[in-house]
């Protein structure tokens, strides 16, 4: 039989646990609106990522370490 501590836990948590879902379901629902601004941010950091690679690792590593000398 589950004690009157079990039970006030379980209601505690229920009481808390509903509304946070609710909450999130209505957040979920204005996602749209900000597809725009994230499709943006995706092509400008892909042009970000091609300009800044390099296709020889070992003279990145060789720059690198003549500027840490000097």
């Amino acid at each position: 039989m589950a004690s009157k501590l079990d039970l006030v836990l379980f209601m505690i948590s229920f009481c808390i646990l509903v509304p946070s879902l609710r909450a999130s379901i209505a957040n979920d629902s204005n996602v749209g609106q900000f597809d725009a601004v994230w499709k943006e941010r995706e092509l400008k950091a892909e042009k970000t990522a091609l300009k800044a690679y390099q296709p020889n690792p070992e003279k990145v590593t060789d720059d690198f370490n003549e500027s840490v000398q000097e």
